[in-house]
């Protein structure tokens, strides 16, 4: 079979602004390592792509070319600010085929000449296999590996992702890199119970090869993965996406036993911000590139994690003018962008493209963009409501109350521990004595200023 390119090799990453990476860096498409849990390879069945066989590596460096001459590109901002970027998130970049195309190398060199902080997700296979050829295109201070490893023996792991590496090779892997002052964390990612029956044993590893984490998610897979799941697997559907509460007590496991092993815990950001010091996601990949990330979401649980234990107060208040403080203090740029550049990675309703142009128009400044998608949360799930500490608090009559600069209020509910859609009403917050970041609050009256979303 020929093989598979990527025929859109630069982009935002899909859960821009939640997560820490800003761009993903592509290039391979269909991934050989074949797990059957692969979300590129499910969604490549779902939709029924073709293959794209031309390499597209020119296309990305084209792409990376216009983008850092286009005024106003969002992608072309990224870079130029040099934004953590991921080495891939989709397909493994050191999977077989890249002995023979080199597309991975080829964008290592560009990325240390020019000074572009990478993370590389990888099972290793090449990586590993030809350490000495890699090793200096991975720059310590700038760079850091995000090393899969989901099973404890191979007799597991070769039925559920037979073209990837063997897991002893990778924990060597993994030391090698960090004997060359390279940082890695390991990803239980996604994690099974029957594949690491024992996590303090997994953290010890980890712990062993000077790690600096573990990132940890759950096996899971949308409606319609389910769907191409092939048959031989199936049993492990009921597995996905488990009870909220399993995973409270499984998240919790997790943290215990790398809090045990003096192992930086980083579950997704789902997950994360309920278990106090316990949790070091922000400052684990802050440390790996040199304190430059995006990290707004983790930021906001920080601080709002403090102020309740600082207050007492399971709720915590906060708006627009906290985020905005929070991208100030991370040191984010307030440049002009294209507004349609971020509309893909937020929008869900795509009604609302009228009335986002219109608020908008086609340049603005790029927190007004953020503001708008936070002030309209029905429409987009990308900005803090994607934590499940994170609430929008709701009166009665279904309105939105909003503060005194017509921004939307947010809830964190430093108690939340079941996934849920719950929202407040006025007989669960009291918008008067809440603790707020900036005492946004203060002053409204019992029912506050209200939106009704259309």
């Amino acid at each position: 079979m020929a093989f598979d390119f990527n025929k859109t090799p630069l982009r935002i990453a899909a859960f821009f602004p939640s997560n820490a990476t800003v761009l993903d860096f592509a290039v391979y498409g269909y991934c050989q390592m074949s797990c059957f849990f692969c979300f590129a390879n499910l969604n490549r069945d779902v939709h029924d792509k073709s293959l794209h066989k031309q390499n597209t590596l020119e296309a990305f460096f084209h792409q990376v070319e216009l983008a850092e001459a286009t005024q106003g590109s969002s992608v072309g901002y990224f870079l130029r600010h040099r934004y953590p970027s991921t080495l891939s998130n989709t397909t493994d970049p050191f999977q077989r085929e890249e002995k023979k195309h080199r597309v991975t190398e080829a964008i290592l060199r560009w990325a240390k000449a020019g000074r572009y902080p990478i993370q590389i997700l990888t099972r290793g296979n090449v990586l590993f296999e030809e350490f000495d050829r890699y090793r200096d295109l991975i720059v310590p201070g700038k760079d850091a590996v995000y090393i899969s490893i989901t099973h404890e023996s191979d007799a597991s792991r070769k039925k559920t992702e037979p073209g990837a590496l063997d897991i002893e090779s990778r924990w060597s892997l993994a030391k090698l890199l960090t004997d060359s002052g390279i940082p890695v964390t390991i990803a239980c990612n996604p994690y099974l119970k029957e594949w690491v029956p024992d996590k303090l044993r997994f953290v010890e590893r980890c712990a062993a090869v000077n790690a600096e984490g573990i990132y940890c998610e759950n096996l899971h897979f949308t409606a319609n993965q389910m769907e191409v799941v092939p048959k031989h697997f199936e049993r492990y559907l009921a597995h996905g996406t488990p009870l909220a509460k399993v995973i409270d007590i499984e998240m919790r496991e997790w943290s215990e036993a790398c809090h045990a092993a003096g192992v930086r815990f980083c579950p997704t950001a789902s997950y994360n911000g309920i278990y106090g010091p316990l949790v070091d996601h922000d400052l684990m990949l802050s440390k790996q590139f040199g304190g430059k990330t995006w990290g707004i979401q983790h930021e906001m649980q920080r601080r709002c994690l403090e102020v309740s234990s600082e207050t007492g107060e399971q709720f915590v208040a906060f708006t627009w003018r906290d985020i905005e403080a929070a991208l100030h203090s991370l040191g984010v740029v307030n440049e002009v962008m294209r507004t349609n550049d971020l509309r893909g990675n937020f929008s869900i309703v795509s009604d609302e493209n009228a009335a986002y142009r219109a608020v908008l128009g086609p340049d603005a400044k790029f927190f007004e963009i953020l503001r708008y998608f936070w002030n309209h949360p029905w429409d987009n799930q990308r900005m803090v409501w994607q934590s499940r500490q994170f609430r929008i608090p709701r009166l009665a009559d279904g309105c939105y109350p909003l503060s005194r600069e017509d921004d939307l209020i947010g809830v964190y509910d430093s108690e939340a521990s079941i996934l849920t859609d719950r929202v407040f009403d006025a007989a669960e917050f009291n918008f008067d004595t809440a603790a707020t970041l900036n005492s946004i609050t203060k002053g409204l009256d019992d029912h506050g200023k209200v939106l009704m979303p259309v």
